[in-house]
């Protein structure tokens, strides 16, 4: 009986509780999480590469997991997208991939791969980011996750199965690509249009629309005039 309000990051947060048994009939609110956009911010890819050691000419695809043999990650989805994968004429593609190994799947990906490990640092984790032309997250289930809009906030395009808060992040054409869910042969053509996109461009609109949803001082404006609604209730 008690009057509960429910702020929900993303949409799909939104949509659980809405559906819920217990809480749908309750009050909810969709307020984005705060993200540390000194942080995560526009930096060269000549300076992260040079600063990770990486080479400065192929187009670099990012993907990251705390666990790279979580199934929930995707990364089997992601190579089996690459290896549908036809490159534009001329264009070289290589991975830079962020997680703890043990994935044979590492084995069998069909472009070279830059694996940096477990990254524990947040400022190693923005420099991946900066480091790529784009992000990829194959994620199958995910209330987030959060480093899409990391990676936007690094002004980086993203590529994303339609799930979590995807949706949310990932303006189709505009800031990035949708793909269905948990179709790999989607995400294929979505990395395929990626690599003839004006990335540069896509990524700026990336940033633009990250901040508008997370930059720190906007979300806290907008929990303070939750709570002075609520406190007129």
């Amino acid at each position: 009986g008690l009057p509960l309000t429910f702020p929900a990051p993303p949409s799909w947060g939104e949509a659980r509780v809405r559906e819920s048994g217990l809480f749908g009939r309750h009050r909810v609110e969709r307020v984005p999480l705060p993200l540390d956009t000194d942080l995560c911010r526009p930096l060269s890819r000549r300076t992260a590469r040079e600063v990770m050691r990486l080479p400065e000419e192929p187009i670099l695809l990012f993907f990251g997991a705390s666990y790279l043999d979580d199934r929930r990650k995707g990364l089997d989805h992601l190579r089996a997208a690459l290896r549908q994968v036809t490159l534009p004429t001329s264009a070289s593609l290589q991975l830079l991939i962020a997680g703890e190994p043990g994935s044979a799947l590492l084995d069998d990906l069909p472009f070279p791969v830059h694996l940096v490990g477990p990254v524990h640092d947040p400022l190693l984790m923005a420099l991946c980011y900066q480091a790529a032309d784009f992000f990829v997250c194959p994620t199958l289930a995910d209330s987030g996750p959060l480093m899409i809009p990391e990676a936007m906030l690094c002004e980086r395009p993203v590529v994303a199965y339609r799930m979590g808060g995807a949706p949310d992040w990932v303006l189709h054409g505009q800031t990035g690509f949708l793909a269905r869910e948990a179709d790999p042969d989607s995400l294929a053509a979505s990395i395929e249009a990626m690599l003839l996109a004006d990335r540069d461009s896509m990524g700026q609109a990336a940033r633009t629309h990250a901040l508008s949803l997370h930059e720190p001082t906007r979300v806290a404006v907008r929990y303070l005039a939750l709570y002075q609604n609520l406190l007129e209730l």
